[in-house]
C-alpha cells in the first residue's frame, strides 16, 4: 500500500536537508555506539552483583564521560520528532518517534543490552526518517525548453541577427 505524500509547512527543501542532516547524525551516532561497544570488549564482563557506583563506572561509555552514547540517542531522537512537528504540523505526530522517559532497571546494570537498546532505538529513527523522506511529494525538476522555443521571441524581434543562432 502506498501511503498518501505528507503536506510540508515552510520550505520543503530545507525539510528535506534537515532530515538529510539527522540521517548522517544517526551514522556518527552509530560510530559512537561502535566506539562504546569496543571499550566494552576491553571491560571484563559485567558482574551482576555490582551496585551503586561500580555499576555506574562499569556502564560510563553509555551514560557518561566523553561518549554519552544513551543520552545522545535520546535526544537525537526528540530532536527527529521537534523537525517533523516543525515542517508537518499535526501530521508529525504520526511519524513520530516515542519518548522513553527512563532504561529499565537490568539495561542500567549491564551497558551491553543498553548498547543493543541504543542500536534498536538508532535503526527505528533511521526508518521513520527514510520513511517520511518517501512520503515527500516529489520535488519539481525545473524543465528547460528546447533551444528553438527559447529564442522565438528573440528572432522575431530581429535584434540580433539571424546567423547568430545558427552558431
Amino acid at each position: 500500500m502506498v501511503e498518501p505524500a505528507l503536506r510540508v509547512f515552510g520550505d520543503e527543501k530545507k525539510f528535506r536537508a534537515e532530515l538529510r542532516k539527522r540521517l548522517r547524525t544517526a551514522d556518527d551516532l552509530r560510530a559512537r555506539l561502535d566506539a562504546a561497544r569496543d571499550e566494552l570488549q576491553q571491560r571484563p564482563p559485567h558482574d551482576p552483583t555490582l551496585k551503586g557506583l561500580a555499576t555506574r563506572l562499569h556502564s560510563a561509555p553509555f551514560t557518561g564521560g566523553r561518549t554519552a552514547v544513551a543520552e545522545s540517542v535520546e535526544k537525537w531522537r526528540s530532536g527527529n520528532n521537534a523537525v517533523m512537528t516543525r515542517y508537518l504540523g499535526s501530521a508529525g505526530d504520526q511519524v513520530s518517534l516515542d519518548y522513553v522517559p527512563s532504561w529499565h532497571r537490568d539495561e542500567e546494570r549491564d551497558p551491553r543490552r543498553r548498547a543493543d537498546r541504543c542500536q534498536g532505538r538508532i535503526e527505528e529513527g533511521v526508518e521513520v526518517i527514510e520513511r517520511v523522506l518517501s512520503r515527500l511529494p516529489q520535488a519539481a525538476t525545473p524543465t528547460t525548453a528546447p533551444p528553438e522555443a527559447r529564442f522565438t521571441e528573440v528572432r522575431q524581434s530581429g535584434l540580433l541577427d539571424p546567423a547568430a543562432f545558427d552558431s
